[in-house]
């Protein structure tokens, strides 16, 4: 695996975590970052070679649901990256 391709890989493992966290004030930053800077989010998919729109998609469907499924879902994609 590429250094560019792990770094943005460990970027979107850190931000889906984070997005799954109890803590209020990281799933905020985590939404800010995908919302506010999509160019940034668009890059960083790109480097970890992970489809923008699916990536994305993925954040918007697992941001209403309550922590405990979130984290499921988010433990279920972690997977599919590790394995990628």
């Amino acid at each position: 695996m590429g250094v560019e391709r792990q770094l943005g890989r460990s970027v979107i493992t850190l931000a889906l975590r984070d997005f799954a966290s109890p803590d209020p004030d990281l799933r905020a930053k985590v939404a800010s970052w995908i919302l506010a800077d999509r160019h940034d989010f668009k890059q960083t998919c790109e480097m970890a070679e992970l489809p923008f729109e699916s990536t994305l998609n993925f954040f918007v469907s697992i941001a209403g649901e309550d922590l405990p499924v979130r984290r499921r879902s988010v433990e279920d994609a972690l997977s599919v990256i590790d394995a990628g």
